[in-house]
């Protein structure tokens, strides 16, 4: 907020009325993981005991997969995002609830989705593997599952 303020520009002030936070800042506000943070909090909030949350696919329109990441407005970054988030979110949900009595492998994402309720504060660490989460998506846009198949492949040789 300070260097918002030392910058010149107003935290609160928003161009459109869909805006998370005041995007001039938007580097300010991912290099802290702000926008991650907001997403999940969002998410949060959807979240019913024993109920698993719908999305329907392109509801909120498709990602950008053409794009380099560095070349996408804040707007953009923040959008794609979302909807990464949204879409794996009712998967992340029912994985958590089919192992919630035996974690079958547990990674910091998984436990943090599992411990997520609504209300309930969320720790730095859960939105740090949000974050490594998106910039896997990032990186690997279209060839996400390659790391799947290629243990498979690799497994299935032995």
């Amino acid at each position: 907020m300070a260097q918002s303020l030392h910058r010149g520009h107003d935290p609160e002030h928003k161009q459109q009325s869909g805006d998370l936070f005041n995007l001039a800042v938007y580097d300010l506000a991912e290099d802290i993981m702000l926008p991650t943070y907001i997403i999940l909090s969002s998410l949060q909030d959807v979240i019913r005991n024993g109920s698993v949350p719908q999305y329907k696919p392109g509801f909120l329109g498709y990602r950008d997969k053409r794009t380099q990441w560095h070349q996408k407005t804040s707007r953009d970054k923040i959008h794609d995002d979302r909807l990464v988030m949204m879409e794996a979110f009712p998967d992340l949900i029912l994985l958590s609830m089919m192992t919630s009595k035996m974690p079958l492998a547990e990674d910091e994402l998984m436990r943090g989705i599992r411990q997520m309720s609504p209300g309930k504060e969320i720790p730095l660490w859960l939105v740090f593997a949000a974050q490594c989460f998106l910039d896997a998506q990032h990186e690997l846009k279209a060839d996400i599952s390659k790391g799947h198949d290629q243990l498979r492949r690799n497994a299935n040789s032995i």
